[in-house]
């Protein structure tokens, strides 16, 4: 490696004084490949781009550092959070997911995998898979969750209601309010729910709680 140094370090040089930015890159990223110390310095640059919205290049170091063997466990699961990350932006949910899920194994990175997990289940409205993930959250970060989660259980709550499954929508209500005694749309959900099998008494008692709580 200490031979080439200087070649590559002209090269790119040469590259930059031309403004060929894309080349010069282009040669730093082959010379950090073959060079085993790198990764860190790699998955660095990999991220830079994200950050600077160039989502294809991120995607390729990492999808290259991801392929490399000989990678210490610790930096292969770092990759492949990064790369999870890559997929998200470029809204390749599903590729993000499962790696996610791959990566959530692990006790450094199971906190912010969990997190993006959370995220991808809100867009692609999976409920379940959101209340799970937001509850290994909780115990990854010691944050508390319950409104949150009061929030998913309204969903399915939601859901339930519009397919007319008024048991299990009551089920899902009942969740919410013993996670947030005070979630408002779930007594709202509640009230609705007393309308619906004309108990318009206690509906109403339902709605009034919203009005004394």
């Amino acid at each position: 490696g200490e031979k080439r140094l200087p070649t590559t370090y002209f090269r790119s040089l040469n590259y930059l004084i031309n403004e060929q930015h894309d080349k010069a890159l282009g040669v730093l990223i082959e010379a950090l490949e073959e060079n085993e110390e790198t990764i860190e310095i790699q998955l660095a640059l990999g991220s830079l781009f994200r950050r600077r919205g160039e989502v294809e290049r991120a995607t390729q170091v990492h999808q290259n550092l991801v392929a490399r063997s000989g990678l210490e466990p610790r930096q292969r699961i770092h990759a492949l959070f990064e790369l999870s990350q890559d997929y998200y932006k470029a809204g390749l949910l599903d590729r993000a997911e499962n790696l996610l899920v791959e990566v959530s194994t692990s006790e450094e990175f199971a906190e912010p995998a969990y997190r993006l997990l959370v995220q991808i289940y809100e867009q692609e409205k999976e409920w379940d898979n959101a209340i799970d993930s937001a509850k290994r959250l909780s115990l990854a970060s010691g944050e508390d969750m319950n409104g949150l989660l009061a929030q998913y259980y309204c969903e399915l709550a939601e859901e339930r209601i519009a397919a007319g499954f008024y048991q299990e929508c009551a089920g899902f209500i009942n969740q919410a309010l013993i996670l947030e005694k005070d979630c408002t749309r779930a007594m709202m959900q509640s009230g609705r729910l007393r309308a619906i099998k004309n108990e318009q008494q206690l509906a109403i008692r339902e709605w009034s709680k919203i009005v004394n709580s």
